[in-house]
């Protein structure tokens, strides 16, 4: 390791004291002898040869001496030198004075060389070559291509670095290409990086295209405070085309060694990942230690089933062993399984799902809910044309926990929509019946295990766009749309929650027709919503270069049906508001808010800020959440010269004077490989501890990526953010 990192500073340097200022990398060619871009198709054995020279001269039967900007060309094959010897009836060259061959799968160019033209074979000495599938380029000692297609290379160095820039090379006492399968094979291989070895193997193999294979894929490395220093090496299985696994032993010098799996399939009609991870006797707790995760989806006609679980063995399992790279943990694994069609207008959709709790300080009467299943049908049936229309929403549902009611409950939802749209108006009137019954079990003890409602609902909500030419291509509107709301009250008290809450009000949740997410309450309003949007659009790119919104409720009676029990007197809902702006395409500015009139303060806020120009990348968010929750998020990727970028993010916690998160770190990028060092810290969730890691990732174009973690933190931390490579 000391050597790899004095290897990189010296090359860091040397590389930022040759840059220009700017955030634009100029790479030279990796060659300047061949086109690598031009494409001559498939090789054509004993095809037609055409042959043209400045000078030909006969020596004796059927061979000749061409000389002269020599070109012999077949399908898919081209010769060019400046003298050579042919035998035209063995279909043989021999070069002496330099030659250069030019085919799809490589270039060469060589001191000397005999080769066969219908075979395709032939020796190479003092050689030079390009593949250019993965654009990589060597020099050899000598060469022979065989009759298959294999290159057989000696005193090889290899690298995708241009001429004379030679950052890394892999350097080998003897080579095999095998184009035929995409990969290279070397013995006594070494990588060298600013002329340092920093890596030996015996043998090695390496990719000469994009196809999979089995073998040893990059290891990984990195250090944790709560892990100790890793290491992980992958170990690929190419089952079939369309079958794989990876397995990886991984390290952890302050838990001990965990393997860890990767299996995915992908059929006709179906495809699925499923991981796994098994640590035996933690180091520090002396327990085992286990994880899965399951995906699967199934498209078989209109039908479609998709398939997502997850378990850990303990409530501490990611805290301790999941690198959390989004630094949160969440309080319940979801596993899940949900069939769905749909047809015409309709939409079915079976669900079962369970939950696993992390959080023990959750207390267990508000643990969520199992579903064993859910079936729900929703669709319309049009009656005249566009205008009028049979709805109907049905859900039935049996919940399941260990503590409060349990039982069934059934949903139907049957209306009327009347519709009427013209350009710049849309009215659109619906009434329905919400119609819910239970049946709950014994032993959860309710009082009414039947409990049952009937509640009629009435809607009218139309909306006017006014559109203007505001000149300079500037395109403009004005949308007021008012909705009213009727719902009656009716008692609902004896009814259990099983998956209802509030919604949280922003423009587009105050035009909805329930107050609550979920099935379990209907809340009854008289209510008036009114809203105003002003939009401005580009007329020649369809940007949209602002959009403000302002939306209110007005109730004109009293809610009885509430979360606590407790009654709602306001005359008003908080005002709610969001502004947007793209003044350009690299400047992004948005606002949210509600404000609480009848207290005179703020619910909720968010303010953000964006810029993303040519790799110079700055995001800034702060959000507000009544009195508990105040928090601030900076991230940036920033471009100090054409090869060196600073990353960094901070996420601060204003309520409790605590940093959530942070990290920072540099990458060097030059044309043939890159490194990115970044430093990270960030608060376990739940605990009043931080984890403090190193991420060092070194990427070699061409040939491979070592170490990890770097690019999935960033792209995760910093919006907009890649890595280029």
């Amino acid at each position: 390791m000391p050597r790899l990192l004095t290897s990189l500073w010296i090359l860091i340097l040397a590389g930022a004291a040759a840059a220009d200022e700017g955030p634009v990398l100029a790479c030279p060619a990796l060659v300047d002898w061949t086109d690598t871009s031009e494409v001559l198709g498939p090789v054509e054995e004993r095809g037609r040869t055409v042959v043209d020279a400045g000078q030909i001269t006969a020596v004796r039967d059927g061979v000749s001496e061409l000389s002269g900007s020599v070109l012999i060309e077949q399908a898919g094959r081209r010769i060019e030198a400046e003298r050579l010897s042919w035998d035209e009836p063995a279909a043989e060259v021999r070069a002496e004075e330099g030659i250069t061959l030019i085919q799809d799968s490589m270039r060469i160019r060589a001191d000397r060389a005999d080769y066969d033209l219908d075979a395709g074979t032939g020796s190479f000495e003092g050689t030079e070559f390009v593949v250019p599938s993965r654009a990589l380029r060597g020099v050899a000692d000598s060469m022979n291509l065989q009759a298959n297609g294999d290159s057989r290379l000696e005193g090889v160095l290899i690298t995708s670095c241009a001429e004379g820039h030679e950052a890394w090379a892999l350097i080998s006492s003897d080579l095999e290409l095998d184009h035929e399968a995409g990969v290279g094979r070397g013995h006594n291989v070494r990588v060298e990086l600013g002329g340092v070895p920093i890596f030996y193997s015996p043998y090695l193999t390496f990719p000469l295209d994009g196809r999979r294979r089995s073998g040893l894929l990059a290891p990984s490395f990195g250090s944790s405070s709560r892990r100790g220093t890793e290491f992980s090496q992958p170990v690929y299985w190419n089952i079939a085309p369309n079958m794989d696994a990876t397995f990886t032993p991984h390290n952890m010098t302050a838990r001990g060694t965990a393997l860890e799996g990767e299996f995915r399939y992908l059929g006709r009609r179906d495809r699925g990942r499923i991981e796994f991870a098994y640590l035996r006797n933690d180091a520090q707790l002396g327990i085992d230690r286990a994880a899965y995760l399951w995906n699967h989806h199934l498209r078989a006609g209109d039908w479609r089933l998709d398939v997502a679980a997850r378990h850990v063995s303990d409530r501490d399992y990611l805290v301790d062993l999941s690198d959390s790279l989004d630094g949160v943990t969440p309080a319940h694994l979801r596993r899940n399984a949900t069939l769905s069609r749909h047809w015409d207008d309709w939409r079915f959709t079976g669900v079962i799902e369970s939950w696993q709790t992390l959080d023990a300080t959750i207390a267990t009467d508000d643990l969520p809910y199992r579903r064993v299943p859910e079936l729900t049908l929703v669709g319309s049936h049009p009656l005249h044309g566009d205008d009028f229309a049979l709805l109907l929403s049905a859900d039935a549902a049996w919940f399941d926990r260990s503590t409060g009611p349990i039982g069934a409950r059934l949903d139907l939802t049957p209306g009327l929509r009347w519709r009427y749209q013209r350009p710049g108006v849309s009215v659109t009137s619906i009434l329905d019946l919400r119609y819910t019954a239970y049946q709950l079990t014994a032993d959860a003890n309710p009082v009414d295990r039947s409990p049952s409602r009937a509640v009629p609902r009435f809607s009218l909500d139309g909306r006017l766009i006014y559109e203007r030419d505001a000149g300079d291509g500037v395109h403009q509107t004005l949308e007021p749309r008012i909705m009213f709301l009727h719902v009656p009250y009716v008692d609902q008290t004896d009814h259990p929650i099983f998956d209802t809450a509030a919604y949280t009000l922003d423009p587009y949740t105050i035009f909805r027709r329930d107050r609550f997410v979920g099935r379990d309450l209907v809340g009854d309003t008289d209510q008036v919503t009114i809203a105003l949007s002003h939009r401005s659009f580009d007329d020649r790119s369809g940007r949209e270069r602002y959009a403000v919104t302002l939306g209110q409720v007005f109730y004109l009676s009293d809610r009885q049906v509430t979360e606590t029990g407790i009654p709602e007197t306001e005359a008003s809902s908080s005002m709610v508001a969001e502004f947007t702006t793209q003044p350009t395409t690299d400047w992004r500015f948005s606002v949210s808010a509600e404000w609480d009139d009848r207290r005179g303060e703020l619910a909720r806020a968010a303010v953000g800020l964006r810029y993303n120009h040519e790799g110079r990348i700055v995001n800034l968010r702060h959000r507000v959440l009544g009195a508990t929750t105040e928090q601030s998020d900076a991230s940036f990727s920033w471009p100090l010269t054409r090869r060196i970028n600073a990353v960094g993010r901070l996420n601060y916690d204003h309520e409790r004077n605590r940093t959530l998160e942070r990290f920072a770190g540099l990458e060097y990028r030059d044309c043939c490989w890159a490194v990115r060092v970044v430093a990270r810290s960030y608060l376990v969730p739940g605990t009043n501890q931080t984890d403090d890691s190193i991420f060092l990732q070194l990427v070699l174009d061409g040939l491979a990526s070592l170490g990890g973690g770097t690019d999935e933190l960033l792209s995760r931390g910093i919006l907009g953010y890649s890595t280029g490579d």
